[in-house]
């Protein structure tokens, strides 16, 4: 009866990319991780362990880049 109420307003379960469990995000909403307790962790959930393992992937990648191009930029000098 619940599973039919979450799709009738628009929710429809995910599995978290972290976890692995389902859950029901909100209607219109791009989450992709959980607010269940994240694997190895004592009061973090997924949501905040997975933003925070993007945002440091996404950072050490541009980092990277910017060095790089720093070492071209400055060599060609």
């Amino acid at each position: 009866m619940e599973l039919g109420k979450a799709f009738v307003r628009g929710n429809a379960p995910r599995e978290c990319r972290l976890c692995g469990q389902w859950f029901f995000h909100e209607h219109g909403s791009l989450t992709v991780y959980c607010k269940r307790i994240a694997p190895g962790e004592e009061y973090k959930t997924c949501r905040e362990t997975g933003a925070r393992a993007v945002f440091e992937k996404v950072a050490q990648l541009l980092i990277s880049k910017w060095l790089t191009f720093l070492l071209v930029f400055t060599s060609g000098r």
